[in-house]
């Protein structure tokens, strides 16, 4: 493959566009692996995370120098310390609503995504396996997982050089991917929230923090 096409497919896997400049049938195995975890990376769920983990860890190498700051200082009562004494208690309250929004966004991907395999596994396991897997030894496991992905993240490549035409027989399929890239895009911010107050509602059984959810809810803004 020239290099100029592995370059451009490379940015549309991880950018979510979907453009190709050449068939799924001329791209081989390997690649599409690496197409795979490229457009994972780049999916818009995917690319929340390092900044809010990011945020935390700034926080945390920061807080003890700060802390022993004030320990040292003997005017603690000075209007001055006394911000800096609400700015930190400020932050780490921002700090533990963000921890919990991390932690709901994993739960969230591990849902759509190995969920997702599971059930876009199923719905195709009763139709025989498309032809053009047949013939380049793809499994239904493997398309089922970059399927879901490629819907989730908005990506739109295939496996297949027919996209999900292949699928036409089996509008249940068309359904189930047509909702996970819903999921992956406009529904995601009402999704979060939704599974930001079920965590909520479920803290103590789960033993979580209720404290930082709320927070998260009330202040989605600084989260």
């Amino acid at each position: 493959m020239p290099y100029i096409d592995c370059l451009f497919l490379a940015v549309s896997a991880y950018t979510s566009s979907g453009l190709s400049t050449i068939g799924a049938q001329q791209i081989s195995s390997s690649t599409f692996v690496i197409l795979y975890l490229l457009m994972n990376l780049g999916g818009i769920v995917f690319l929340l995370l390092p900044p809010m983990i990011y945020r935390i860890y700034v926080f945390r190498s920061l807080e003890p120098s700060l802390m022993e700051f004030l320990a040292t200082n003997e005017s603690n009562d000075k209007p001055e310390a006394q911000k800096l004494i609400y700015l930190i208690s400020e932050r780490r309250a921002q700090m533990r609503g963000v921890q919990m929004v991390a932690l709901v966004t994993l739960f969230y991907l591990f849902v759509f995504l190995f969920g997702g395999i599971w059930i876009f596994l199923w719905i195709i396991s009763s139709f025989p396996r498309l032809e053009e897997l047949q013939q380049r030894s793809f499994s239904n496991i493997w398309y089922a997982t970059f399927m879901v992905s490629s819907a989730f993240c908005n990506c739109g490549l295939s496996l297949t050089s027919d996209s999900v035409h292949g699928l036409r027989n089996w509008p249940v399929s068309y359904l189930w991917l047509a909702f996970l890239i819903l999921a992956g895009n406009n529904l995601f911010p009402v999704m979060l929230r939704g599974l930001l107050r079920l965590f909520h509602m479920l803290a103590d059984s789960l033993c979580l923090d209720k404290i930082a959810l709320a927070y998260a809810l009330d202040h989605p803004r600084q989260v």
